[in-house]
């Protein structure tokens, strides 16, 4: 195939995938958290960059750090 105007063949040249989760905590001390994953790749599939980050919504940090403590060491005791 021949290369389009501009030099573009009709192949991606990069890539790009974003994963969104809700994490919830209701009961005494509730909260919710945002959970980002990013993930960046070449067109020919080669992981560029991968970034995720995390945003409390709702609820003390706090308690959102205890939980997830929590449940590292329920986890690493399993």
């Amino acid at each position: 195939m021949a290369n389009a105007p501009g030099g573009l063949d009709g192949a991606a040249s990069h890539g790009f995938t974003v994963e969104v989760t809700t994490g919830r905590r209701s009961g005494a001390a509730p909260w919710t958290m945002l959970v980002v994953k990013e993930y960046w790749r070449s067109g020919r599939g080669e992981e560029l960059k991968s970034h995720q980050w995390a945003h409390i919504e709702a609820g003390r940090r706090a308690d959102v750090v205890d939980w997830l403590e929590r449940q590292e060491r329920r986890l690493e005791g399993a």
